[in-house]
């Protein structure tokens, strides 16, 4: 700046709009009388980080933190948490000889499964892949309606016109934000196919009058309407004493692993359900709609082996069957191995969220 602009003056001569004291640091005893604590002095907090510098502490705690960059211009929407477990965790795998289609995928699945106390865990490549399964598995098409919120994230009405659906927006409720019973029974209808509520925040909807809701539209349409649990923001959270999750007033739940949610796999999501059929479904759907597991197969004379023992047939090694049109929404061993260190630590993430 060019000096000669600027004409230095006494704060005496400035004539403020409203009163102001010249010294404008922190009042220290006001401070410490609010807070009914004795703050420590600058001598003793010198005294202090030199003994922890000394005794390797700081050396310790950046030794189990991943390096972040800091971003000095914008608020991140939302920043991972991950020590020195979860690199490693990763790094394992790395050096394994499965980074994908392995048996960690498995091991997050079961994870997972025990952790929401559902039968049933599929481990997908995004929350929105999930969303999308989900529709699938439920049959939703032509011109089935699928009933959901209008505060949430663009995949929870999207997967429903992936499926050639067609989204329904119900109210909310004022109070939580999350969809109002009276909101969905407004809209329930012979097309209704089905209801994704979105536990926004992470506070489940009021699941147990949706479900009655829907019972109550079954009987009248004569058809199956399925319940799609969109808890995304909800790994951990509860319901009536069972984690969202359970399936216990639903067919499926849907999960988010991205960054901002509670746990992360860098991108990855899942489903969930206690139903055997729709898990597999999702299964298939997942993966080009292919199957190998033997009492799916339908093409009995090339699948198996010529045997004279009828009930333990003999599989032809690599023989699958492609029986749907499904897709690549495949999680890698790599996610996963992250998704399971992560998923060790939700307690604590969730006494930190709350």
């Amino acid at each position: 700046m060019d000096q000669t602009r600027v004409s230095p003056i006494s704060i005496e001569d400035f004539h403020f709009e409203a009163k102001r004291g010249k010294n404008l640091s922190m009042n220290v005893q006001k401070l410490q009388k609010d807070l009914h604590y004795r703050l420590p002095s600058i001598e003793y907090s010198i005294e202090c980080f030199y003994r922890d510098y000394k005794s390797g502490i700081p050396a310790r705690i950046k030794k189990n933190m991943a390096e972040i960059p800091e971003d000095t211009e914008f608020i991140p929407y939302g920043r991972q948490w991950l020590d020195a477990e979860d690199i490693g965790a990763v790094i394992k795998v790395l050096r394994s000889r499965k980074i994908t289609q392995g048996p960690t995928v498995e091991e997050f699945e079961e994870a997972l499964a025990h952790d929401c106390q559902c039968r049933y865990a599929v481990a997908v490549n995004s929350g929105t892949s999930a969303l999308h399964l989900a529709c699938l598995a439920a049959g939703v098409e032509g011109s089935a309606e699928v009933i959901t919120s209008p505060i949430t994230f663009v995949a929870s009405a999207n997967c429903a016109v992936y499926c050639g659906g067609r989204p329904v927006f119900a109210d909310i409720d004022e109070r939580t934000y999350n969809l109002a019973p009276d909101g969905i029974e407004k809209k329930l209808g012979e097309k209704t196919g089905a209801i994704i509520p979105v536990h926004f925040a992470g506070q489940s909807c009021a699941m147990q009058d949706i479900s009655s809701l829907v019972k109550s539209a079954e009987k009248k349409w004569g058809k199956k309407i399925f319940i799609i649990e969109d808890g995304s923001h909800a790994l951990g959270s509860k319901y009536r004493d069972a984690p969202v999750g359970s399936c216990r007033y639903s067919d499926m739940t849907t999960m988010s692993f991205h960054p901002v949610k509670h746990i992360t796999t860098g991108e990855g999501g899942a489903v969930l359900t206690n139903d055997k059929t729709l898990y597999r479904r999702l299964k298939r759907y997942r993966s080009h709609g292919i199957t190998n597991t033997p009492d799916e197969l339908v093409q009995h004379d090339l699948a198996f082996q010529p045997s004279e023992d009828k009930e333990h047939p003999v599989m032809n090694p690599w023989y699958y069957e492609q029986q749907d049109l499904g897709f690549n929404f495949r999680i890698t061993n790599i996610q996963c191995a992250l998704g399971i260190s992560q998923l060790q630590k939700l307690p604590r993430f969730r006494r930190l969220r709350t």
